[in-house]
């Protein structure tokens, strides 16, 4: 195997690997929204509760306080996005001096650590939710 094709698959694990913990962090970061109240949920949550309110100013029409709750979980949910891919990023930069196999099985262990802790502790505070305040993974997105 020549040098270039060493370095283009080890940047494209790189960059699945940044894609991995991107994704993850979307998915079950903790993250503080404000709304009426203030929780604790993971951003991927924070994008569909948009959807749910962009559809209701749709069908209700722009009426004062839908649209304002819409613009905020919105624009809370675009920021931590932005600070995911960039904390994704920064988590990702020491495994480009990593081997491949190494790099890959680090990834692993982190998504599958994160994924593992979010399931098993209850790190969400849903203050919206019926039927706790405090949840885990599979209860935050109910």
């Amino acid at each position: 195997m020549n040098e270039i094709e060493c370095a283009l698959r080890f940047a494209m694990n790189v960059s699945i690997s940044r894609w991995l913990m991107f994704v993850t962090l979307l998915l079950v970061a903790p993250v503080p929204y404000f709304l009426a109240e203030m929780g604790r949920v993971p951003p991927a949550r924070l994008f569909q509760l948009t959807a749910y309110l962009v559809a209701l100013v749709v069908t209700e029409g722009g009426q004062g306080a839908v649209l304002q709750a819409a613009l905020l979980v919105g624009t809370q949910a675009s920021a931590y996005a932005i600070g995911a891919f960039f904390l994704a990023s920064a988590m990702a930069r020491p495994l480009s001096r990593m081997r491949p196999r190494a790099a890959a099985a680090v990834t692993v262990g982190v998504v599958g650590c994160a994924v593992v802790c979010a399931l098993v502790t209850r790190p969400y505070a849903t203050p919206f939710s019926v039927e706790a305040s405090q949840s885990n993974l599979t209860g935050v997105y109910r």
